[in-house]
């Protein structure tokens, strides 16, 4: 059995701290705190990296930030996903038009994963972070899914209640029609559930299954006086790859805010496609 390496373990989470803010300069102090390290310890592993130029040091804040041999091997790392090369300069243009975080995603087998953002100036991607997974699942996963055959649809919401599952299937329809899919955000009322706890606490856990499994996707025409709770606007690029627009949880945009939204994801997911060689399932359906 290979023995864990506390020190290494360290390394592996100042670099991600960094990489997950990299609009973000830490001193360090907060990287100690962050990191719950010794102040020697810490200062120790900066001076190592800065020497390497895995990090930079600010030569009047004395804060730290990425380096420009990390970001050498992130680059080398991302050669094996040339996608993300197609996809980086478009990722941002979006991100900076429509002020809202954009992803590149990869499916691999059961999960999706995070391999490429962009974020606007000054916000943070976080929670999200780049290589978090999600489980190829109901609701998650829908740009894919809805592209897809009967067969996989069916394993996709499989363990869905049935009239959930047909549920899905008119926003799969949908998504299929606009060529881009949108995930609401499931309100829940707090309230209404403290009300129910004080007399059946087994109601309550009942009703937070409900509302965890509602179907969380567009499952009728846009109406543009009306104001949709939107968590992602995505596009498939092809079977493998997705772009996905991320918004904060309680923007509202209108029905045609969300169409051009989607409008844009398509079109850039098509864009996306076209350079990188690979043929959008979009294009291929007209």
């Amino acid at each position: 059995m290979t023995r864990p390496s506390p020190q290494t373990d360290r390394v592996v989470a100042l670099v991600e701290l960094l990489a997950e803010r990299p609009e973000q300069e830490f001193t360090l102090a907060e990287l100690t705190r962050r990191l719950g390290v010794h102040k020697q310890t810490c200062h120790s592993m900066l001076a190592s990296l800065t020497e390497a130029a895995w990090l930079v040091r600010h030569p009047t804040t004395k804060t730290y930030r990425l380096g420009p041999k990390l970001i050498q091997a992130g680059r080398a790392a991302t050669a094996g996903v040339p996608i993300v090369e197609f996809a980086h300069a478009t990722m941002h243009r979006l991100a900076h038009e429509l002020d809202v975080h954009c992803l590149l995603l990869e499916r691999d087998g059961d999960v999706v994963v995070i391999i490429d953002a962009a974020s606007p100036a000054g916000r943070s991607l976080a929670p999200l972070a780049l290589g978090q997974s999600f489980p190829v699942r109901a609701p998650f996963g829908g740009m894919f899914a809805a592209w897809e055959d009967d067969g996989a649809f069916d394993a996709w919401t499989e363990g869905v209640p049935t009239d959930e599952v047909e549920a899905f299937r008119v926003a799969a329809d949908l998504a299929r029609e606009w060529g881009f899919e949108v995930r609401l955000d499931q309100p829940i009322d707090v309230a209404d559930l403290q009300r129910r706890l004080g007399a059946e606490g087994e109601v309550v856990l009942e009703q937070v299954r409900q509302m965890l499994g509602r179907v969380d996707q567009v499952q009728g025409p846009l109406d543009p006086a009306e104001r949709y709770p939107v968590v992602l606007v995505s596009a498939p690029i092809d079977g493998n790859y997705a772009l996905s627009l991320s918004y904060r949880n309680g923007v509202r945009l209108s029905g045609d805010e969300v169409r051009a939204a989607g409008g844009a994801v398509r079109t850039a997911a098509i864009e996306i496609g076209r350079r990188a060689g690979r043929r959008s399932w979009r294009t291929a359906m007209s």
